[in-house]
């Protein structure tokens, strides 16, 4: 659901589980709200901050979690 944060992910050699522990967030809440899939709603400033914090990057949060496809591949690129 959010290419840019996957690729980060990816880069880095994180799982889900791994970047949401690291965190300190609860991964059954996590999971599928990362997925796309959550009953409870939309990610939370604070929760999307701690999971930038977490992955120790400089990028804006609205970049890191932008849903666009297209956003992703220009982060890519930059």
């Amino acid at each position: 659901m959010y290419a840019v944060l996957e690729a980060e992910m990816e880069r880095q050699g994180l799982s889900y589980r791994q970047l949401i522990l690291k965190s300190g967030l609860t991964y059954s809440t996590m999971l599928p709200k990362l997925k796309g899939k959550s009953y409870t709603g939309d990610l939370t400033l604070i929760e999307a901050t701690k999971l930038k914090n977490a992955l120790g990057i400089k990028i804006k949060i609205e970049d890191l979690f932008a849903e666009d496809v297209r956003s992703a591949e220009e982060m890519k690129r930059a």
